[in-house]
């Protein structure tokens, strides 16, 4: 484990050097957040450490990061894979993002065993707008205080605004500990992993859906029923400070 830990951060520090492009950089392995001096979007970092490979035996493997948006202090992070199967909430009634037992688990229990304190420290607690989802019958929820969330339909499509970045971006990898968790994926079981549907925070068609980006890194508006616990996964995002 420490062995590979070392050949990404010199791999992510020779792409860095090297000014690759943002296709590139999303290639190739993380350098750790805690130790990296600048970020540029388009990186891979290295941020908290999560069950991936499904042997609990050897530990949490560290969590890749695609940073999204780089401000002046500040860095938007997606979590490259799909981490897991789970429902958007799990009972079957009318649910926005603020309520749902998803946004629960990800500030809770995920936040509270995937990130160090040193790494607490940096996640910031944002405001999330929550707009109703466009053409749908559906409506948003007000304004959420977030440390660990989801990307809301508008900003995966303001992510998402070329072909190559729905295949970069969109289009994410579960991990095999998600498969075992019986994610539904296009890949073989035991061999590749494949790809796997992610879930938004904002509802679909009506209160009882959450819209999410399919396996081709296309968005799915109208959205899956929000106790699905096989069909999407979860991707979680922060906002991490940079000084």
């Amino acid at each position: 484990m420490k062995t590979r830990f070392f050949l990404s951060l010199l791999c992510a520090a020779a792409c860095l050097l090297s000014g690759c492009s943002l296709t590139s950089r999303l290639g190739t392995e993380e350098q750790s957040l805690l130790s990296a001096s600048s970020l540029n979007k388009g990186d891979l970092v290295a941020f908290g450490s999560f069950e991936q490979d499904g042997d609990t035996k050897d530990g949490a493997e560290p969590l890749c990061w695609m940073v999204l948006e780089v401000l002046e202090d500040r860095a938007l992070l997606l979590c490259r894979d799909v981490l897991a199967a789970m429902p958007f909430h799990d009972t079957y009634e009318e649910i926005t993002w603020e309520d749902c037992s998803l946004r629960a688990f990800l500030n809770g229990s995920f936040a509270d065993g995937t990130f160090t304190e040193q790494e607490r420290e940096r996640i910031l607690t944002v405001s999330n707008q929550n707009p109703s989802n466009p053409g749908m019958e559906s409506h948003g929820c007000g304004v959420t205080r977030d440390q660990v969330f989801l990307l809301s339909l508008e900003e995966a499509s303001a992510s998402m605004r070329t072909e190559e970045a729905h295949y970069v971006i969109g289009a994410a990898d579960a991990t095999r500990y998600a498969q075992i968790l019986h994610l539904e994926t296009d890949g073989e079981r035991d061999e590749n992993p494949g790809k796997a549907c992610w879930w938004t925070r904002t509802s679909g068609s009506d209160q009882y859906a959450a819209a999410f980006v399919d396996r081709d890194g296309r968005l799915y508006p109208a959205g899956a029923q929000v106790t699905h616990e096989t069909y999407c996964g979860i991707r979680p995002a922060v906002w991490v400070s940079m000084k």
